[in-house]
């Protein structure tokens, strides 16, 4: 499971992501963005890929990606990434002006009003913290692993009063 934690600055739209499961997605562009983001693995070790075509495969770009890490990303680039131990913490920052732009805006979960206050560059603020139990990727493929739903049947559950 990861939580993604996103800050408002004056200047930067943080996105913060802690993930605790061996596998979990920390990231997948979805699209190009919209500036030149930033990312720093501030713990853990990742597997990162990459494509240069929205409709291409994933490539491995670095297999052990391990923290303290820092890299740009250019705008015709997308980057994904998987984490490959329990404790793995990602951060992504970008110019706060494009908080609302290309894929940013499908990720963000900021409501109208926190949109509104996005821009306006007198305001600094913390959206609400986003719980993913999300998408799980194998390590050397970056393939989605796919979940076995179990369906828990409400007979088989007791509370202790």
């Amino acid at each position: 499971m990861r939580v993604v934690s996103m800050f408002v600055t004056k200047d930067h739209f943080i996105f913060i992501v802690n993930s605790n499961e061996v596998n979990d997605e920390l990231y997948a562009a979805e699209g190009f963005p919209a500036g030149n983001p930033i990312g720093f693995l501030a713990e853990g070790e990742a597997s990162i890929f990459k494509k240069t075509k929205i409709d291409d495969g994933w490539e491995l770009y670095s297999g052990n990606h391990i923290s303290p890490n820092l890299h740009i990303r250019s705008k015709n680039s997308l980057i994904g990434g998987a984490g490959k131990l329990n404790k793995t913490v990602y951060i992504n920052v970008i110019p706060r002006e494009d908080a609302h732009l290309g894929e940013w805006n499908n990720i963000n979960n900021a409501t109208d009003s926190e949109t509104a206050e996005i821009q306006n560059a007198n305001t600094s603020f913390q959206l609400d913290s986003q719980c993913l139990v999300d998408v799980s990727r194998d390590v050397d493929t970056f393939e989605i692993i796919e979940s076995s739903a179990s369906t828990i049947n409400e007979n088989n559950i007791s509370f202790n009063l």
